[in-house]
């Protein structure tokens, strides 16, 4: 997988020793999961994803309405 590559899947799992998370699609739907690159491990939350999906070509709703 490489960033702007699309997943699709039934279901979300993450678990870590202090935290379980996850989420299941409802019935006859899937969730999807685009990836926006990767982030220091010592420093995750300074991941800018807004820049990420901007490097993508994305413009926010509230950008797009200006132009």
């Amino acid at each position: 997988m490489r960033k702007g590559s699309v997943v699709y899947s039934p279901y979300f799992k993450h678990t870590t020793p202090d935290l379980q998370v996850g989420y299941k699609a409802p019935r006859g739907r899937t969730l999807v999961f685009i990836c926006l690159g990767d982030a220091d491990k010592k420093d995750p939350d300074g991941f800018d994803a807004e820049q990420a999906l901007r490097d993508m070509g994305w413009i926010p709703e509230t950008e797009a309405d200006k132009n």
